[in-house]
């Protein structure tokens, strides 16, 4: 279904963007891959490999930064000219700010937010959208955090409520597109693959996992992930011809199996 197919990944270097850039390029898609760093890419590659991930298909582009309107727009023009088409993308730009409480937070704090969390996937729709809009067998999903539950994260849970909101607004607006926009609500936690770490951190983890009780085990089990587990959800959206205008929420991994038991 998906070999030959562009994919574009939007915040591909992520733990839950490079899961996304995995499962495409496992997939047989040509995945472009965009950062703002040339560093991330390079560990972007590591990854891939160190996961036996073949990489002959990745597109990878640099320096773009996703929260620059002039950036998207000239990755665009970048992408038509070398590609013509995209068939498949997936949004997951936005990192997850700890700031402090809102009266104490500065104005550039607050700005920086919503430039890479909300303002990132608006330049990105107005950008990329018209190219799937009213082509078959193409989609469109943005990913978004559980923090739009959870008004003690601050910042964050705005950011993620606003996106939330914009999401909402593309259903009502696309409902007569032959693309399928859908979104991804993410509330488990997605960490970096084993084999994707740094020997010092995987010796850290290894000493952390022997030190949790049955019970705090199964509590990890239950609400955290892999970086390349977690990407197979993304093919499963993609190819899920009769979802359109719908929120997948993940509340725990279970979820993520059960959805590309059904899909995929």
């Amino acid at each position: 279904m998906f070999a030959n197919k562009i994919i574009l990944v939007l915040g591909a270097t992520g733990n839950v963007g490079s899961g996304a850039v995995a499962a495409f390029l496992e997939a047989d898609s040509t995945v472009i891959a965009p950062s703002r760093s040339i560093a991330s890419l390079d560990a972007l590659r590591g990854f891939l490999v160190a996961a036996k991930v073949p990489i002959d298909k990745l597109v990878a582009k640099a320096p773009f930064d996703l929260a620059s309107p002039s950036d998207v727009k000239k990755l665009r023009e970048e992408i038509l000219k070398e590609f013509e088409v995209v068939d498949h993308v997936v949004s997951s730009s936005g990192p997850f700010h700890m700031t402090p409480p809102l009266h104490e937070t500065s104005i550039d704090q607050w700005k920086n937010s919503f430039g890479a969390n909300v303002d990132a996937h608006f330049y990105a729709w107005r950008e990329f959208g018209p190219l799937v809009f009213d082509r078959e067998g193409t989609s469109y999903t943005i990913v978004n955090g559980g923090a739009a539950r959870w008004p003690e994260q601050g910042i964050t849970s705005i950011t993620a409520n606003a996106v939330e909101g914009f999401c909402r607004t593309v259903f009502t607006q696309t409902t007569s597109a032959k693309t399928h926009f859908n979104a991804l609500m993410i509330s488990v936690r997605v960490e970096k693959d084993v084999y994707n770490m740094s020997e010092a951190d995987a010796a850290r983890l290894a000493l952390t996992m022997a030190k949790l009780s049955d019970n705090e085990k199964q509590q990890r089990d239950r609400f955290m992930t892999t970086t390349k587990s977690f990407g197979k959800i993304f093919v499963a959206i993609a190819g899920a011809v009769g979802l359109r205008g719908t929120q997948v929420e993940v509340k725990e991994v279970a979820d993520v199996h059960k959805f590309v038991e059904k899909w995929a």
